[in-house]
Parts: C-alpha cells; sequence; structure tokens
C-alpha cells in the first residue's frame, strides 16, 4: 500500500493507493474531500450568520444540507440553542400556523428552517421580524434557510 499526499489550497489530501481494490482508494479520496468541503460549508455559513440576519443554504434534494446542519447544528449558536423546524413535518408546519406569534418570541436565538421552499408565504413575515429584531439592535444571525434551489424560492 502506497500513501500520496497532495496539497490542495490549505488543506492536504491523502490517497490511499490498494493495488488490489482501487475503487477502496477512491472512497477513501471521496470522504476526505467531503469532510474537508463540510468542515469549510461549516465555517462559511458562521462567517455569514455572524454578518447577515438571514443565511440561505440552497442545493439540490440529497444532497446533505440538513445533515450537515443538524450535525453542526451546536456550532450556529453562541446563545440558546437553535430552534429547528423541518417544514416537511406536520407537527413542525403546524407551528408556522401563525408563524409571527411563533417566531416572534424566538428573538434571542437563530431559528433553522428546513425545506424553506414548502412556505413561500413565510419570506414575507421572516423579512418582517428581521427588521423588528434589526430595531432591537440584533443584526445578524436570526435565521438558517435550507431548502431545493428552485427559480420561485431563489426569487424570495
Amino acid at each position: 500500500m502506497a500513501a500520496h499526499y497532495h496539497g490542495f489550497g490549505r488543506f492536504d489530501i491523502r490517497l490511499v493507493v490498494i493495488p488490489i481494490t482501487f475503487n477502496l482508494a477512491i472512497v477513501e479520496l471521496c470522504y476526505t474531500i467531503a469532510r474537508m468541503y463540510k468542515r469549510r460549508i461549516t465555517d462559511l455559513i458562521l462567517d455569514y450568520l455572524s454578518q447577515f440576519p438571514a443565511v440561505c443554504l440552497l442545493g439540490p434534494r440529497q444532497v446533505g444540507k440538513t445533515t450537515l446542519v443538524r450535525r453542526h447544528i451546536a456550532e450556529f449558536s453562541d446563545g440558546p440553542p437553535p430552534e429547528y423546524l423541518d417544514l416537511e413535518n406536520p407537527r413542525d408546519i403546524a407551528k408556522l400556523q401563525d408563524a409571527g406569534g411563533y417566531l416572534g418570541p424566538m428573538s434571542d436565538r437563530l431559528v433553522i428552517l428546513d425545506e424553506v421552499q414548502r412556505m413561500p408565504g413565510l419570506f414575507q413575515i421572516l423579512r418582517g421580524l428581521i427588521d423588528e429584531r434589526r430595531l432591537s439592535g440584533r443584526k445578524a444571525g436570526h435565521f438558517l434557510l435550507l431548502g431545493s434551489a428552485s427559480i420561485d424560492l431563489l426569487a424570495q
């Protein structure tokens, strides 16, 4: 077995080549790159949450947006634990029937809304809540929105 190290920007990639099962080397390389990108994406989300009131992580379905956020949820807030709502879950959807009433009192914490494209009418309410929070002095880190990229969502 031979190990090769390659520089990749700030990161090193370790490629382990096993002559008999080359597929294993490819799997390990993919895993290493995926870990590297997850860490980089997590750091970007943290940076953006410190600058902007809402951050939206968009991408195709089943690429790992929810997994990434749920795995690192504690890192996304230095205050009270974030509130996570999945807009494919009927209980969470019911909580947002009066979205302003439910989300309004959570001004001290990050609110994560997953599958946000399922409730396009929510964006207008979020804008109002962000304006209220900014007027009270909280400038950044209000909402982390996760969704599948679509023309309609991008227009919001």
